[in-house]
C-alpha cells in the first residue's frame, strides 16, 4: 500500500529527492551541515533547477542544546542560553561563519580526487556564479530541523511538496542511516513550510562568498599553484611543529641571544614536550650552552622545574659558576665521571625531585655497555625524565651511537613516529645496512645548524641589536725536519714500528705478540671459551698499538720516550709472569693509557680491547715457547728504539727548536694570545716546561691544561677572562696555553686569535673542534689563525708542499696499513683534508667540514631555516603558503632525465595522518619508486620562477591509486599498534594506568562494584588524558605524579583530580575545534613530474 514514510530501509531519501528536483523550478533545503557527498548523489538533477537555497546549521558551538540542558539544573538557565544565542555580537557571528567555512574546507580536502568529484565541485562553483545556488549559515543556535522543500512550476494545482525528517544532505543521510522522514503534501503545508524557511533564511548569514572562496582554492579548481609554492607547502608541513613557537621571555640580566638561538630555544621546547628528549647539536661555536641555559631558565620560571646537569669534569665549574649560580637556574651539576664511582647512589638527597636532565657532550655516552650509561639509564628511564642532550657530534662512527643516546629518553623500543619499522632496534639495524636513512627519524629529535646554515638562512641575525658575524679562518703551515728531531734515526724507528713482512723482504720490526694472544693458542682450543673472541680483539689491538706508536713518534720525542719506557716495563713484567707460570693480559690498562685523555677515541678503543684480554688463561693452552720468543724479540726491539731516543735532549729536538724559533719571529704573538694543542699529556707538559725555560715570556704567562689539572676553570679564566665574563681583575694572565683536547670541547676561549697544532693532522675533525674554541659568533677578532706543524724528511727539502704531503700520506698508509680501518672516523686518514689544511685552503676545508657535518644533517633543518627566513623576509608569501588548503596539486618538469626509463618518477605524493606520513615518488602506473624523503624533496625542489606545467589526463586516477595505498599502509600501521596522536611519554604512562584499571574493572567481579573503576568513568578519563598537545603545566604535573609511589587506585584518583584542576575538558573541546593535524589519512599535496 503506498505511503509517505522514508526510512532508508524500504525506501531511500535520494530516490525521493531526485524525481522531485526534476519536477521543480526551485528548491529550499534546510540541513545541519554542508555535505559534498549529498550533492554528489543528486548532481545530475541539479542541472535543471533554477534556484537552490541551502540553509545550513552552524558548527562552532562547544555544546549542543541537549548537552546544555543536561549540564544545567533549571529550564530558566536553558532559556537564558537560548536567548544569548539569538543576540550574537558581530564577532561571534563571524566566528561561527569561519567555523562553517573551515569545515567545508576540510571536506573538500578529504574529497576523493576522482573525475566525478572534480566535476561535482566545478558544477557547484558554476551554480554559485550563476546565482542558482545560494547558501546561508544559521548562526542563532543549532539548526535541528531537516527539510527539503520543492516549488513546482506555475500552472500546477500543487504549488510544491516537501520532505521533513531527520536526514542530512549527506551520503549517509540519503542512503544508509537509520533515518525517518515523511513526505508533506498540500498547498497549506507547503506555504507554512516556506514561511518557516524564509524566516530562518532572513535570520541567517550569507555564505556564498566563503563557499566560492573554498571551492576555487580546492584541488578541483585551483590550477594556479606553482611548483615553488607546492615545494614550500611541503617544507612548511614538515616543519610545522617547530615553527609554532611558544612564548619565551627571560629576565633582562640573562645573556642576549641571537635570532637563530631564540629559534632553537623555542623549537627545542616544543620537541622536548612532544618527544621527551631533544638533541641540540649545532656545530661548535654557535652557542649550544647558552641555548640550553635559556631552556633551563624558562622551565624553572614557568613550571618551577629543577634540572640535573651532567657534564664532563672539566665543564663542571663552567656550568656551576657561569650559568647555574649567576642566572639562578636552580640546577644541580654532576661530573660525568661520578657515575662510574663504586659508591655512587641516585638516592642521595641532591638528586631527589629532579624534573629533567641536561647531558652535556652527550656523545660521551654513546656506548651502552658502560657503568655510567647504565646508571643514567636507570635514573631517566625509571622516572621518565625528559632529557636535553648537547653535542656537536651525536654520531661518532656508528648509527648505534645515536640509538644509544635516544634510548635514554624513549620509554621503550616501539616508536610512533610514522616510520617503519616501528622498532628502534630494527630501524637502526636497517640504517647500518643501508636500507634506511637517519633523517626521517632524527627530524623528530634533532636541532642542528651549521655555519653554512646561519649564513644562508640567517644573514640578518643579530645579538642585542648587533649583527652576527664569524671571523675569517687563516691556515698556515710550519715545517720541520723529523729526521733531525730523532738524530737521523727516524726512518729506523718508523721501520721498527712496522711488523715483519717476509713477502716484502722485511724481517725486523715489532710483532706485537702480547696483543695477539690468539695466534699462540693451540689450534684445538682456539674456538673454545675463553679464547674464541681473542682473534678479533687481538687484530684490533695490534692495529691500535701500531697507530699509537706512530702518532707519538710524530708528536714529540718526550711522548715517544715515555711510551717506550712503559712498554719496556710491561714486556718485562709479562716475561717474568711466564717464568712464574702465569700469563698477564690486560692488567696494565691504566698505566699504558695514562698519557691519553679520558674520552679520547684512541683511549676508549684501547681500553675496550685491552679489557677483553683481562682473563686468567691456562698456560697449557698456548704455544708458550713461540710466545716467549716473540715477546723477547719485541722487548729487544723496544730497547733498541729507546737507545736511539733517550739521548735526545731539548737542545737537539729539532721540532721543539723550530717551535721556539717561530715563537720568537711571529709578529702576531706580540698582540694575540696563543693556544697550543696536542693530543698527548706528555707532549703538553714537555712543551710547557721547555717554553718556560726558554725565557721567551715570563714563566707565569705560560701554562698547560689537561684532565689531571684540578684548576682547569681557573686556567680558562686566566687565559680568556673576557669570553668567560670574569669580573675581578685577573692575576697572572696566561698568554700561551698548551692544552690537550680536554679544552677542545665546551669551552669558550675566544680571547685568543691563534691556535697552533703541534701534532700531524690525519683528519680534520680535531682541527675543527679545536678551531671551535676560538671561532665563535661575534669573536673580537676579524681573523683567526691556525698554524699546523708538518714533518718533512731531508731529501724532501726541495719538493713542493703537495709532494711532501703525498709522501706523508704514503708513509701513514705504509706504517698503519690495513689497521687504519679499525680507527674511529675522526682518527682515520683523510687525504683531501690534509691537503686543504697544510696548503692553507680554507674554502676547501670549509667544504669538507660541511660534508662531515652533513653526515647527521637533516632536510627538516634546512626546511625550517628556509621557512623562518621566508617568514621574516617575505611574510606575504609565508602567509599565502600557510593558507593553502591540503590536497592541492601542481606540475613541473623533471630536474634530470632518468637513468633507468623503467623507474621514471611521474608523481610526488605527500600523505599524512597524525604522526604517520609518507613522501613518495611513483611512476606513471602508480608503482612507488622510493619512500626516501631526501629523494622526494630533491625531485620537487625548484626556484621561485619554476613554471607550472599541465597535469596529465589520467592524473586523478593515479592520485586515487596512491591515496588508497596510503590508507592501506596507515591501517596496517594502526593494526600493528601505532597511534595517530602525538602522546608524550607521561601521557602514555597515564593511559597505561587507565588501561590496566579498565582491564581489572572488566575482568574482576569485585572491581565492578567500585565506582572509581566503572568503565564509563575510565573511558572518560582516558579521553581527557589523550588530548594533544597537552598543556605544559598539566604535563609537568603528570610527570610529578609518575615519580610518586602511589597505589593504582590512588593514581587514578590523582589523575581525575589533575584533569579537573587543569580543565582538560575545556582543553579537549578547544583542541577538537582547532586541531590542524588530521588523524585520518589525507593528501597534503601531489605534483606531476612531466
Amino acid at each position: 500500500m503506498p505511503h509517505d514514510i522514508i526510512d532508508n530501509r524500504e525506501s531511500h531519501l535520494a530516490d525521493a529527492v531526485r524525481p522531485l528536483l526534476d519536477q521543480s523550478e526551485r528548491a529550499h533545503f534546510a540541513v545541519g551541515y554542508f555535505f559534498l557527498s549529498g550533492f554528489k548523489a543528486i548532481a545530475s538533477e541539479l542541472e535543471n533547477i533554477q534556484e537552490l537555497r541551502l540553509l545550513i546549521g552552524n558548527t562552532s558551538g562547544r555544546y549542543t542544546i541537549e548537552q546544555l540542558a543536561e549540564a544545567h539544573s533549571s529550564v530558566q538557565s536553558l532559556q537564558q542560553q537560548q536567548r544569548a544565542a539569538v543576540f550574537l555580537s558581530p564577532q561571534q557571528r563571524a566566528q561561527r561563519l569561519a567555523a562553517a567555512e573551515r569545515l567545508l574546507r576540510e571536506r573538500l580536502e578529504r574529497l576523493d580526487q576522482t573525475d566525478a568529484d572534480q566535476a561535482l565541485v566545478r558544477q557547484l562553483a558554476r551554480m554559485v556564479r550563476e546565482s542558482r545556488l545560494k547558501v546561508r549559515v544559521y548562526t542563532r543556535g543549532r539548526l535541528h530541523a531537516k527539510a527539503y522543500i520543492f516549488d513546482y512550476p506555475a500552472g500546477r494545482f500543487e504549488r510544491g511538496i516537501a520532505i521533513v525528517g531527520s536526514s542530512n544532505l549527506s551520503l549517509a543521510g540519503l542512503h544508509d542511516n537509520t533515518e525517518l522522514n515523511v513526505v508533506v503534501h498540500g498547498n497549506a503545508n507547503h506555504e507554512q513550510l516556506c514561511r518557516w524557511f524564509d524566516r530562518l533564511w532572513d535570520e541567517a548569514e550569507p555564505f556564498e562568498q566563503r563557499l566560492m572562496r573554498q571551492l576555487e582554492a580546492s584541488w578541483a579548481l585551483n590550477d594556479s599553484v606553482t611548483p615553488y609554492e607546492l615545494y614550500l607547502k611541503v617544507l612548511y608541513h614538515l616543519t610545522k611543529d617547530r615553527l609554532e613557537e611558544p612564548d619565551v621571555v627571560l629576565p633582562l640580566d640573562f645573556p642576549p641571544l641571537a635570532d637563530f638561538q631564540w629559534a632553537a630555544v623555542k623549537s627545542a621546547l616544543r620537541v622536548l614536550k612532544l618527544r621527551n628528549g631533544v638533541f641540540i647539536s649545532d656545530v661548535v661555536g654557535l652557542g649550544k650552552t647558552f641555548i640550553a641555559a635559556a631552556i633551563l631558565k624558562w622551565l624553572k620560571m614557568r613550571d618551577r622545574q629543577r634540572a640535573l646537569i651532567i657534564c664532563p669534569a672539566h665543564l663542571v665549574d663552567m656550568w656551576r659558576e657561569r650559568f647555574v649560580d649567576r642566572y639562578d637556574l636552580g640546577a644541580e651539576v654532576l661530573s660525568l665521571g661520578m657515575l662510574s664511582q663504586p659508591d655512587f647512589d641516585w638516592s642521595a638527597e641532591r638528586f631527589q625531585n629532579k624534573d629533567l636532565v641536561l647531558l652535556d657532550e652527550s656523545h660521551n655516552l654513546r656506548h651502552s655497555d658502560t657503568l655510567r650509561y647504565e646508571r643514567l639509564f636507570q635514573l631517566v628511564r625509571g622516572l621518565g625524565l625528559p632529557m636535553i642532550l648537547l653535542t656537536a657530534t651525536p654520531r661518532n662512527s656508528r648509527a648505534r651511537d645515536i640509538l644509544n643516546q635516544i634510548r635514554l629518553f624513549t620509554p621503550d623500543d616501539r616508536i610512533d613516529l610514522g616510520v617503519e619499522p616501528r622498532s628502534l632496534t630494527q630501524y637502526f639495524k636497517l640504517v647500518e645496512e643501508g636500507q634506511r636513512a637517519l633523517p626521517p627519524l632524527l627530524q623528530h629529535f634533532l636541532i642542528r645548524r651549521t655555519r653554512k646554515h646561519i649564513r644562508e638562512h640567517w644573514p640578518d641575525a643579530k645579538i642585542d641589536g648587533r649583527p652576527v658575524r664569524f671571523p675569517d679562518r687563516v691556515l698556515k703551515t710550519i715545517d720541520y725536519s723529523i729526521e733531525k728531531t730523532y738524530g737521523g734515526f727516524y726512518k729506523r724507528l718508523r721501520d721498527l714500528i712496522e711488523p715483519p713482512d717476509p713477502t716484502r723482504g722485511k724481517h725486523e720490526g715489532l710483532t706485537y705478540a702480547r696483543y695477539a694472544l690468539h695466534h699462540y693458542v693451540l689450534p684445538e682450543k682456539q674456538r673454545l671459551n675463553p679464547y674464541k673472541d681473542l682473534a678479533r680483539a687481538g687484530k684490533r689491538l695490534r692495529g691500535l698499538m701500531r697507530t699509537l706508536l706512530f702518532k707519538r713518534l710524530e708528536s714529540s720525542v718526550e711522548a715517544f720516550r715515555q711510551t717506550l719506557a712503559g712498554l719496556i716495563e710491561r714486556h718485562e713484567i709479562f716475561l717474568r709472569g711466564l717464568d712464574n707460570g702465569f700469563l698477564i693480559a690486560g692488567e696494565e690498562v691504566e698505566d699504558l693509557l695514562k698519557g691519553i685523555e679520558p674520552g679520547d677515541a684512541e683511549r676508549d678503543d684501547l681500553l675496550a680491547e685491552l679489557e677483553k684480554l683481562s682473563e686468567k688463561y691456562d698456560l697449557r693452552d698456548f704455544r708458550i715457547e713461540d710466545l716467549r720468543r716473540d715477546v723477547e724479540a719485541d722487548l729487544a726491539t723496544l730497547r733498541e728504539m729507546a737507545r736511539h731516543v733517550d739521548p735526545i735532549t731539548p737542545e737537539h729536538d729539532a721540532k721543539l727548536q723550530r717551535l721556539l724559533q717561530w715563537l720568537g719571529e711571529e709578529p702576531l704573538l706580540r698582540t694575540h694570545k696563543l693556544l697550543i694543542f696536542t693530543q698527548y699529556i706528555d707532549t703538553a707538559r714537555y712543551l710547557t716546561k721547555q717554553l718556560r725555560e726558554a725565557g721567551l715570556r715570563p714563566p707565569e704567562t705560560i701554562e698547560h691544561a689537561d684532565s689531571t689539572r684540578a684548576d682547569l676553570q681557573t686556567l680558562v679564566n686566566r687565559f680568556a677572562p673576557i669570553a668567560n665574563e670574569v669580573k675581578a681583575p685577573v692575576k697572572n694572565p696566561i698568554h700561551i696555553l698548551v692544552a690537550t683536547d680536554v679544552l677542545s670541547e665546551g669551552l669558550n676561549l675566544q680571547d685568543a686569535a691563534l691556535i697552533l697544532n703541534y701534532d700531524l693532522h690525519f683528519n680534520p675533525v680535531r682541527l675543527i673542534q679545536r678551531f671551535g674554541r676560538i671561532d665563535r659568533i661575534n669573536s673580537p677578532h676579524k681573523e683567526i689563525y691556525a698554524f699546523n706543524f708538518l714533518p718533512e724528511l731531508e731529501l724532501e727539502k726541495h719538493l713542493h708542499l703537495r709532494e711532501i704531503l703525498r709522501a706523508r700520506i704514503d708513509e701513514i698508509h705504509r706504517t698503519i696499513g690495513e689497521d687504519a680501518a679499525i680507527l674511529e672516523p675522526d682518527e682515520q686518514l683523510n687525504p683531501e683534508a690534509m691537503y686543504a689544511i697544510y696548503e692553507g685552503d680554507g674554502k676547501k676545508l670549509e667544504a669538507i667540514e660541511d660534508e662531515l657535518e652533513n653526515a647527521v644533517d637533516l632536510e627538516v633543518q634546512d626546511a625550517e631555516d628556509l621557512m623562518r627566513r621566508i617568514q621574516r623576509q617575505q611574510p606575504e608569501l609565508f602567509n599565502r603558503i600557510v593558507a593553502l588548503p591540503n590536497a592541492i596539486r601542481s606540475a613541473k618538469r623533471r630536474t634530470a632525465p632518468p637513468r633507468d626509463p623503467t623507474r621514471c618518477p611521474a608523481l610526488f605524493f605527500y600523505g599524512q595522518a597524525g604522526d604517520f606520513q609518507r613522501l613518495w615518488l611513483a611512476d606513471a602506473h602508480g608503482n612507488i619508486l622510493t619512500q626516501d624523503n631526501h629523494s622526494a624533496l630533491t625531485a620537487i625542489a625548484c626556484p621561485p620562477d619554476e613554471p607550472r606545467q599541465a597535469l596529465p589526463p589520467d592524473y586523478n586516477a593515479l592520485v586515487s591509486k596512491l591515496k588508497a595505498r596510503f590508507e592501506q599502509e596507515y591501517q596496517e600501521y594502526l593494526a600493528a599498534g601505532g597511534t595517530p596522536q602525538r602522546l608524550s611519554p607521561a601521557q602514555r604512562w597515564a593511559l597505561e594506568v587507565i588501561r590496566d584499571a579498565y582491564q581489572r574493572a572488566t575482568g574482576l567481579p569485585s572491581a565492578r562494584s567500585d565506582p572509581r573503576l566503572s568503565p564509563d568513568r575510565l573511558e572518560s578519563l582516558r579521553r581527557l588524558w589523550s588530548v594533544t598537545p597537552l598543556d605544559g603545566r598539566a604535563e609537568f604535573a603528570l610527570r610529578g605524579l609518575r615519580q610518586q609511589k602511589l597505589t593504582p587506585e590512588e593514581t587514578l584518583e590523582r589523575l581525575k583530580t589533575l584533569a579537573f584542576e587543569h580543565k582538560l575538558d575545556a582543553l579537549a573541546a578547544q583542541r577538537t575545534e582547532t586541531a590542524e593535524i588530521p588523524t585520518e589519512p589525507i593528501i597534503i599535496c601531489t605534483e606531476a613530474l612531466v
